[in-house]
């Protein structure tokens, strides 16, 4: 087998503490968890932590990229799809992948939370980046929807948040209390956000 290059043995270091910063935030919290707590776990020092990561919250942010499920908004912004269509599109594509939310996932979303309200200057950086998020995909929404000749039912960016929060409040009920909710029902809650959504 050939031997790894320097630069795939440091994306395996990478991936490494990754995998072991994950699993101790979602176990012990974010506040909870040392950078030699994570060095340890995985036989490195915190040195070599710190050759791959600068600060903590560099690799906090690792953790959330690896960890983010995304579900496309592609739908909403085809202009040949209507409204209620890609709203049906995107719940089929949530119901697909709901096996595959973890309670790891779920725990590491609250210390996310937790962290962002506690340390106000990374949870200003991140609510920032996720605002102009939604402003781009509800810039798309708009466009999409001028070109359908769709009148939206509600603000574009406020459709785009309220589906984010519906998917993500239907996902963490269903962690909860699997089976709560049947397909038919999550996918009418999210086909609902269309409205009377129509010609203008």
């Amino acid at each position: 087998m050939a031997s790894l290059t320097r630069e795939d043995r440091k994306l395996q270091t990478r991936s490494a503490i990754i995998e072991a910063a994950a699993e101790l935030f979602a176990v012990q919290g974010i506040e909870a968890t040392s950078l030699d707590r994570i060095a340890g776990t995985i036989g490195l020092t915190k040195g070599a932590v710190y050759s791959t990561f600068a600060n903590k919250e560099e690799l906090i942010d690792a953790v959330a990229e690896s960890r983010s499920v995304l579900i496309s908004e592609d739908p909403l912004f085809r202009s040949d799809l209507p409204l209620r269509e890609g709203l049906r599109s995107i719940a089929a594509e949530f119901l697909a992948l709901r096996p595959t939310l973890t309670r790891e996932i779920f725990f590491l979303e609250l210390e996310m939370f937790l962290y962002a309200q506690r340390h106000r200057r990374w949870g200003d950086r991140e609510l920032l980046s996720l605002r102009e998020a939604r402003r781009e995909a509800a810039e798309q929404l708009e466009a999409a929807a001028a070109a359908r000749g769709e009148v939206l039912p509600m603000p574009a960016e406020d459709l785009c948040m309220a589906l984010e929060a519906l998917l993500t409040g239907i996902a963490r009920e269903q962690l909860r209390d699997p089976g709560s909710l049947s397909d038919a029902t999550v996918e009418r809650l999210i086909v609902g956000l269309a409205g009377d959504a129509g010609s203008g």
